[in-house]
């Protein structure tokens, strides 16, 4: 995430943190546009095996929302590549939906998207890390420019062939 947006990234271990504590940071921090994701725990399969409820193994997540709906925390998650959801409790098929809970979290539809919610404690079982990239960019005490234009030619990758082959 710092890559793409020039943020100042810090990776926070569910383990290490009070679970109530860690919510109300993510929550916080949530509502300051900070980026948000979350990792999965390799597998000893090998990375892009799933877990039992559909969470890729050595994947990286992007957290889109915390919500606080009644007595449920839930989290809004989205697997990058579009598809793979989670299935267990608060899945797309789940019954613990009612309407007010959809109208709550601001759901209008559910599909195989990549895109599903799960409940906070569930969140904190299946991810071991959770990324935050605040982007000072944003704020008011950053300035920036745009400058529009083009990198062509042979260097536009990067690599510069005389000036590789000068001593």
């Amino acid at each position: 995430m710092a890559e793409l947006t020039n943020g100042i990234p810090e990776t926070l271990s569910p383990a290490d943190e009070n679970p109530a504590r860690l919510w109300s940071r993510l929550y916080a921090l949530q509502q300051e546009d900070v980026l948000l994701g979350a990792g999965t725990p390799s597998h000893p399969d090998g990375d892009r095996a799933t877990s039992g409820t559909g969470i890729v193994q050595g994947h990286a997540y992007s957290v889109l929302k915390l919500v606080q709906a009644d007595e449920h925390k839930l989290v809004c998650v989205r697997n990058p590549w579009g598809t793979g959801e989670w299935t267990g409790d608060w899945s797309d098929s789940s019954p613990l939906w009612t309407k007010r809970l959809k109208n709550l979290c601001g759901i209008t539809g559910f599909g195989d998207d990549g895109l599903f919610w799960m409940e906070w404690n569930d969140f904190l079982a299946e991810f071991d890390d959770v990324y935050v990239c605040r982007n000072y960019f944003a704020s008011k005490d950053w300035q920036s420019a745009l400058v529009e234009g083009e990198w062509a030619g042979e260097s536009a990758n990067g690599y510069d062939a005389d000036a590789a082959q000068s001593p």
